[in-house]
């Protein structure tokens, strides 16, 4: 489901993300989580869908154990962790960030770099621009995954980076980030000219070779967006209307 929707679409449902992050309360925020959860399980694949869960919850534990820990030391008590409302606070931001990150997943892991790209361009955003900022989103995984290639590499020729002392650390640290800095301006050099080659800017009016088109689906989906974030506050108006 999730990859035959528009990307405008998903667009609005990680838009409407950071609108329930910051100012919808808790019952809008559990029906947001729990349409976003429905939509992603539904509509990606489990391994994936399962990945960018496990990965979400694992950053949102450590930030909820910093937080933890940082209210019991400005505290000097460790009694304010068992208190009902610090611990809500907690939860109700991990619920918030959690939301949050998998909307934003969902959108990038579901949705063709030139689909996007077509998206922003179709939204006033110059070509230009919008190519490079998928291409940066993009190269952010390229990058990581030549880091895991470059680490598991130095590992195998007998490289430890938690061992030592301080220079021996930063001499393996060095090890790692000097070949990721190389190889990274190798892969940049090699794409500027397939660019450069391909003829990329020199005209103003571009056509594709394909389009996505808005279903009966589309419309279903931004009408269950809008419903759950702003239902709340149309319903609290009716009722001061009263």
């Amino acid at each position: 489901m999730m990859y035959r929707l528009h990307p405008v679409t998903k667009a609005i449902i990680a838009l409407a993300s950071i609108v329930v992050a910051s100012i919808c309360p808790l019952a809008c925020l559990t029906a947001f989580l729990a349409f976003v959860v429905s939509l992603s399980f539904v509509g990606m694949e489990f391994t994936k869908f399962l990945r960018i869960a496990r990965s979400a919850l694992a950053l949102i534990l450590v930030l909820a154990l910093f937080s933890l820990i940082y209210g019991a030391l400005s505290a000097r008590s460790l009694s304010i962790i068992l208190e009902a409302g610090f611990t809500q606070g907690v939860i109700v931001g991990s619920m918030r960030l959690f939301q949050l990150m998998l909307s934003f997943a969902a959108l990038f892991s579901t949705t063709r770099p030139q689909s996007i790209v077509r998206m922003l361009s179709k939204l006033g955003v110059p070509y230009k621009y919008a190519y490079i900022l998928v291409l940066a989103i993009r190269y952010m995984s390229v990058m990581m995954s030549d880091f895991q290639e470059i680490y598991d590499i130095q590992a195998i020729r007998g490289l430890r980076v938690d061992s030592g002392g301080t220079l021996m650390r930063i001499r393996s640290t060095l090890s790692l980030f000097i070949p990721l800095i190389v190889a990274s301006i190798d892969r940049l050099n090699d794409m500027s000219i397939a660019l450069e080659v391909k003829g990329f800017g020199l005209s103003k009016h571009r056509s594709y070779a394909f389009t996505e088109k808005a279903s009966l689906m589309d419309a279903v989906v931004i009408a269950l967006t809008s419903l759950i974030v702003a239902g709340p506050y149309l319903a609290l108006n009716s009722a001061l209307v009263k």
